[in-house]
């Protein structure tokens, strides 16, 4: 049964409609905007997406220089994302969900989620399998590509909530500051570049006669709509000049339960086009865990050993993760033993390594850093929290609820 079948069960078949940002420029720092004020449209925001197009530009070789000294440029992988720095969405004028970062985030997602089987899906979204090769859809004749950036990897609720939604609608992107992150290059050699045009395809789903009946009686009864996601929030630090660390997270609301604490480490890579933005690095680490109160996840310590191949349990922590988080095994991670060195993901799992009386009404937790040598300067920590949002709206007040 297909996706649009579960949602609904019986409708006309849906269609794609096409909307135009509120601005024409999509300059580095500017924000862009794309309203739907149609109440009576149900949307399906999972299966939405943008599709941009861009142009690619470079400085010129100097005299009396080789290109090989000058340096070549690559796009990186994932390069859509990274060329805003947060997307918004609202509804009914009501921030419902947010991303920073939102490069880093989805590129977690990628390799947390998916497979390395699906990975044809994705070379229009602007990944290539070999991590060195130029963006696919790339014409380096034109300096021109396209891309298709799913909303569902760029933002929360379209990632895990599958439902329609009826309302104004408005997305909000925040054009990243400069493009360092979106390519790389092997030498001084800088790039540029531009976004020409910019659309928001949303599918449009029309329910039968009878289910748009049922659908309006109970909007009239004046009925809350559940609203229930995942939020995937990201945090950073940097890491001092020692072998040991500790990062008070927050304090936690019983409420607010982690359900994953997804942390991993990049060495000078942000806004360096020398370095690749989608690779993170492993620091030497030796051990991290979370001490939530009393009680620490896991319960005994990793012996990790990144210089000698020695780092299975963080490994099978990251494999772990897509059986858990949707509750079926995987045949293929994205992400084999030896690609995993070069970019890890330290997953802490609190779903199923601390009891229910763990988490008391406030809690204090603590992420416990160890590395064998002093950590490389100029490194950055980050921590995505993975924690449950639920609420509700109303398609007749307008009205908005949501927790946390």
């Amino acid at each position: 049964m297909s996706l649009i079948s579960n949602v609904l069960q019986i409708f006309r078949k849906p269609t794609q409609d096409t909307y135009n940002p509120q601005n024409q420029l999509f300059r580095n720092n500017d924000r862009i905007n794309f309203i739907i004020n149609q109440e009576n449209v149900w949307i399906l925001w999972k299966k939405s997406y943008i599709k941009i197009n861009c142009t690619l530009e470079w400085d010129p070789l100097p005299a009396n220089t080789t290109e090989e000294a000058f340096g070549q440029v690559t796009l990186i992988n994932n390069i859509g994302p990274f060329l805003f720095d947060s997307i918004s969405y609202y509804l009914n004028n009501t921030e419902i969900d947010s991303v920073d970062q939102v490069g880093l985030v989805s590129t977690v997602k990628t390799y947390l989620c998916f497979m390395k089987n699906e990975f044809e899906e994705y070379q229009s979204l602007g990944w290539t399998k070999n991590l060195n090769d130029q963006l696919y859809t790339f014409n380096p004749r034109t300096k021109k590509f396209s891309l298709k950036l799913k909303l569902s990897q760029m933002l929360n609720l379209p990632f895990t909530y599958e439902r329609i939604m009826c309302g104004t609608h408005k997305m909000s992107l925040v054009r990243s500051r400069t493009d360092d992150n979106c390519y790389v290059s092997t030498g001084v050699r800088k790039a540029r570049i531009t976004i020409t045009d910019m659309n928001l395809v949303a599918l449009h789903v029309y329910p039968a006669v009878k289910i748009q009946l049922q659908l309006l009686d109970s909007i009239k009864k004046n009925r809350a709509i559940p609203l229930a996601f995942q939020k995937w929030e990201i945090q950073s630090k940097d890491l001092p000049d020692a072998k040991t660390t500790s990062w008070k997270i927050q304090t936690i609301q019983r409420v607010e339960r982690p359900n994953w604490i997804i942390v991993f480490f990049q060495t000078e890579r942000d806004f360096n086009s020398r370095k690749n933005s989608t690779h993170f690095d492993h620091i030497n680490l030796q051990n991290i865990r979370l001490k939530i109160n009393s009680r620490y996840i896991p319960y005994d310590k990793w012996r990790l050993d990144f210089t000698k191949n020695y780092y299975e349990e963080a490994y099978d922590a990251y494999t772990e993760f897509y059986k858990t988080y949707y509750q079926k095994n995987r045949h293929q991670p994205f992400l084999n033993y030896n690609e995993y060195k070069n970019s890890p993901l330290f997953i802490i799992d609190c779903t199923t390594n601390v009891h229910e009386n763990a988490f008391s009404s406030e809690m204090d937790a603590t992420i416990e850093i160890e590395s064998s040598e002093n950590f490389p300067i100029h490194t950055k920590a980050y921590y995505i929290i993975i924690q449950d949002r639920v609420g509700s709206y109303n398609a007749i007040s307008e009205a908005i609820t949501m927790f946390p």
